[in-house]
């Protein structure tokens, strides 16, 4: 029924007039597309930074739990993480830890660069990773420290490390002498072979030394997971820079690492 004359218009009436009228004005129409479009990108947006902060939280716990130090992660930027995280595929992730500590190694920071990670629920596995690569330093001050509290005898001796880049070696300084080591890639691991030992000959004779040393540095560099092991070492000014890899390695499943129970 029409409104009266002077009464108020019919609204059943009015309503599709004014849609009609909306649409056919081609401005209204781009405003409506842009407005659809920009609704549509913010809850895109908003579910991509939702997404990507949760899995940073997720992953940089396991990590923590393997260093035992606070840790950041990051994806790749591309492709967007929501994709990533449908398919399982995740291109590249990165994660940096706080450099406390790495173990029991004081002062001890990595730099971790991962990329082709599958995540495949199997009898034996929960996913792979293309390739693992960590750039480690140990600060002299971290190995002084590390040394101090983890290596009996030889421990109580060491009031100080300096290093020599040229030669390649690391002096553990004492009050009564002081002991040469060189680094190297030993096993798959770091070990810091005696090659000089001054002062201390009655005190801490050489076959004390050596296996003390040997015990210290394949606990702090080996078994760790997913294969991963030493590749290079180095002597800085400032300290010890290594580097660890892994490629196509199995992820262990939540029961056999609880470090990975999250993932």
């Amino acid at each position: 029924m029409q409104g009266g004359p002077g009464g108020p218009p019919n609204k059943d009436s009015s309503l599709p007039v004014a849609i009609k009228n909306l649409f056919r004005d081609p401005l209204s129409i781009v405003l409506v597309v842009v407005i659809v479009i920009a609704l549509a990108a913010a809850g895109l947006l908003a579910g991509e930074l939702y997404a990507r902060s949760r899995a940073d939280e997720v992953v940089a716990r396991a990590a923590q739990c393997v260093v035992q130090d606070n840790a950041t992660v990051s994806f790749g930027a591309l492709p967007p993480f929501l994709l990533q995280h449908v398919s399982g595929h995740y291109t590249n992730i990165h994660f940096e830890t706080a450099g406390n500590q790495i173990r029991q190694a004081k002062g001890m920071k990595v730099n971790v660069v991962i990329k082709d990670v599958r995540l495949e629920d199997t009898a034996t596995s929960s996913g792979s990773i293309g390739s693992l690569v960590a750039n480690v330093t140990w600060s002299s001050q971290g190995i002084k420290d590390t040394i101090q509290n983890a290596i009996p005898i030889v421990g109580s001796f060491v009031t100080g490390v300096t290093t020599n880049p040229s030669a390649g070696t690391i002096e553990l300084q004492g009050a009564l002498g002081s002991i040469t080591a060189k680094p190297a890639v030993v096993d798959n691991g770091i070990s810091l072979q005696v090659t000089e030992l001054t002062g201390l000959g009655f005190t801490l004779p050489r076959e004390t030394v050596q296996p003390a040393l040997d015990a210290f540095t394949s606990q702090l560099t080996k078994n760790y997971p997913l294969g991963i092991h030493a590749d290079s070492v180095q002597v800085t000014d400032s300290g010890v820079v290594s580097q660890f890899s892994t490629q196509n390695a199995s992820m262990p499943k939540g029961n056999e690492d609880p470090c990975f129970a999250g993932l």
